[in-house]
């Protein structure tokens, strides 16, 4: 497990923003929106710059989530199929500039940020129009490449947040032992654990604070940090 994962409803959402942001002049935002269709992975270098190799995500959904624009998850079923494909002929962002009343086209290649693709709505929109709402049932577990483009709902409609608890799936690779050798080192040196999601400062816990000298892996914890071996 490495996080847990909710969507408000909507109207909450700009609800909340506004109540939060109520002393700015400009035009507040929602307290949460919606995570627009992308990869988890660079489709130009699929196994470059990354601290793990992660090819199998899955979420267990702990809400019911039968029906669209619920905030529920969306993905281009299939897509991984022709992936390389799609990858080889990707084609590039075009940015219009305009200086002294003339415009003019400049081709550059489809941005990737760590391990975060966004699907771009011009260039990919044939790859948008594949995104679809799956029907997941409170308690069943969503395994998906990470080659597929998912999303969730650009709406939630409902009345209730929708809950997800999201697990990763690592493995037993030389990439993968070096990603767990640093957590390990991060815990038994009182930094944060690292990660795509985790921007925080390189500066130390408290381990009084964090817990970290009274804390006990079990034994599978102990696999899982490479402590013990499997």
């Amino acid at each position: 497990m490495d996080r847990i994962g909710y969507r408000l409803p909507t109207t909450l959402a700009q609800k909340l923003g506004d109540r939060i942001n109520s002393h700015k002049k400009k035009k507040t935002r929602a307290l949460q929106r919606s995570l627009t269709p992308h990869l988890d992975c660079c489709p130009e270098r699929l196994f470059a710059e990354t601290t793990k190799w992660r090819p199998i995500q899955c979420f267990v959904s702990l809400t019911e989530n039968l029906e669209a624009n619920l905030g529920g998850f969306e993905v281009a079923k299939g897509f991984h199929r022709n992936f390389d494909e799609w990858a080889q002929n990707r084609p590039p962002t075009i940015i219009e500039h305009v200086e002294n009343g003339k415009k003019s086209m400049t081709s550059v290649p489809a941005p990737c940020m760590g391990e975060y693709t966004h699907i771009r709505p011009k260039e990919d929109r044939e790859v948008m129009e594949r995104v679809l709402h799956v029907p997941v049932p409170a308690g069943s577990a969503v395994f998906w490449d990470n080659r597929l483009p998912h999303a969730n709902a650009y709406r939630h409609d409902g009345s209730s947040p929708r809950v997800v608890v999201y697990c990763s799936f690592l493995p037993d690779v030389e990439r993968n032992r070096v990603y767990a050798k640093n957590q390990l080192n991060n815990w038994r040196t009182g930094r944060p654990p690292r990660d795509q999601w985790n921007h925080m400062k390189e500066d130390r816990i408290d381990g009084q604070d964090c817990n970290i000298q009274n804390y006990s892996f079990t034994n599978l914890g102990e696999k899982l940090m490479g402590i013990e071996s499997w």
